[in-house]
C-alpha cells in the first residue's frame, strides 16, 4: 500500500488547520481596545449599510457596543456615507465592460463629554466589477456582493483607525490612582528628630 495518499491527506488537514487559525486571528483583529468600550455608533449615517457592518464586526469580536450614548465611553459618529458607480471601460460594441464601485465614509470619535478627540476622517474603498451586457441580473448580483465586501473592508479600516487612536490614549487619572500604590507617608516636622546643635570652639 502506498503511503503517498496518506501523506497527501495529512498535508491537506494541516493546511486546513492553518487556515482556521489564521481566520481566528483575523476575526480578533476587529476587536477594539477596552479603553474605547463601551462604544456607541451614531450620526447621520448610523442606519446605513456601513454602520450595520461595523456593529456586526465589533459584536462578533466581543466588543461592547451600546445602544445608549449616555452609557458609552466613546461615541463613533458616522457623519456621511457615499456610494458611487462609474463606468470604467467599454467593449467593442460600445457597451459597458467594467463598472467602478466607490464607497466612502466620513467619521469622527467623541469622548463621553461629546468632545471630538479624533477626526473628522475620510476613508474610501474602490472595486471593479465586470459587466455582462447580455445578463443584467448576473451583473446586479455581482454588484451586491462586491458592495457587501466593500462595507466589510471599510468597517475594518475604521476599526483600525480607532485602535491606533486607543494606543495613544492616556490612562484616566482615577484608574491610575487605583492601580498605583499610595506613596509612603512623609514624617511630619514633629516626628523628625535632629541632634542638638553644638558650637565648635575656635582653635
Amino acid at each position: 500500500m502506498s503511503i503517498y495518499p496518506i501523506v497527501r491527506n495529512l498535508v491537506a488537514v494541516f493546511a486546513l488547520c492553518l487556515l482556521a487559525a489564521c481566520g481566528f486571528h483575523l476575526r480578533n483583529q476587529s476587536a477594539l481596545p477596552s479603553t474605547l468600550q463601551p462604544i456607541f455608533i451614531g450620526g447621520h449615517a448610523s442606519s446605513g449599510a456601513l454602520a450595520a457592518a461595523l456593529r456586526y464586526q465589533l459584536k462578533s469580536s466581543d466588543t461592547d457596543v451600546t445602544q445608549n450614548s449616555i452609557k458609552a465611553n466613546y461615541r463613533l459618529i458616522l457623519l456621511a456615507e457615499r456610494r458611487e458607480q462609474r463606468i470604467i471601460s467599454l467593449d467593442r460594441r460600445g457597451l459597458v465592460a467594467e463598472y467602478g464601485l466607490i464607497s466612502s465614509v466620513d467619521f469622527e470619535l467623541q469622548d463621553r463629554t461629546g468632545q471630538r478627540v479624533l477626526g473628522p476622517l475620510h476613508l474610501q474603498e474602490l472595486r471593479t466589477v465586470t459587466n455582462n451586457p447580455d445578463n443584467a441580473l448576473t451583473t446586479a448580483q455581482e454588484v451586491t456582493l462586491v458592495r457587501t465586501d466593500i462595507d466589510k473592508a471599510l468597517a475594518a479600516l475604521v476599526v483600525r483607525r480607532l485602535g491606533a487612536y486607543a494606543n495613544h490614549v492616556p490612562i484616566p487619572a482615577a484608574q491610575s490612582a487605583a492601580e498605583t500604590p499610595p506613596p509612603a507617608e512623609e514624617p511630619t516636622p514633629a516626628q523628625v528628630t535632629t541632634p542638638p546643635f553644638s558650637a565648635v570652639p575656635a582653635p
